[in-house]
């Protein structure tokens, strides 16, 4: 949705939860748990992410240029579009470097011109919606995992990363 709208769902979000307050309540973390409480949630259970993915035995071998990768859909709120004016950037710095998007939704086209303007056309990659078998394989590569969403918590992406690289870089935008 488009503001206007979307603010009212945001503003009244917080009050619709409160009407779940008495209602026993899963969530994934200790800080969604806590936000819950403060809308007064009283019964409260964590269940961790699960992942359908093991562990890697080896270090996978990284791509020899610098790859940044966003994973996920594209709609405005994710905010993908700071993330692709900041990369200009990158690329002043370090010419190798390249930034993979994988996922679609309605903001693609809008991004895509965004690449184009900023003249980016040979160091954003768009693959779209990949099987998750391809993913896989795309994340086993990169260097860099870009989050630049606001309201994004600590999801599977970083999760899966982290079983699979002793060293990861997270870029997560903060307001």
């Amino acid at each position: 949705m488009k503001p206007p709208i979307s603010w009212i769902g945001y503003l009244i979000e917080p009050q619709l939860l409160k009407m779940y307050r008495d209602v026993p309540t899963v969530t994934v973390s200790e800080s969604t748990k806590r936000d819950l409480e403060i809308l007064g949630f009283k019964e409260i259970y964590i269940v961790p992410n699960g992942l359908d993915v093991k562990p890697l035995s080896k270090i996978p071998d990284k791509e020899s240029d610098s790859i940044i990768i966003y994973l996920g859909r594209l709609k405005k709120t994710k905010r993908l579009d700071h993330a692709i004016v900041t990369f200009k950037y990158v690329v002043e710095e370090i010419p190798e470097a390249k930034l993979w998007v994988v996922g679609d939704g309605p903001f693609r086209k809008d991004l895509e011109k965004l690449v184009r303007r900023l003249d980016l056309e040979n160091k954003v990659i768009f693959f779209g919606r990949v099987p998750d078998d391809v993913k896989y394989e795309l994340l086993k590569r990169v260097w860099v995992l870009v989050i630049p969403s606001v309201r994004e918590g600590f999801g599977l992406n970083v999760i899966k990363l982290m079983l699979w690289v002793h060293q990861l870089l997270i870029m997560m935008f903060l307001d």
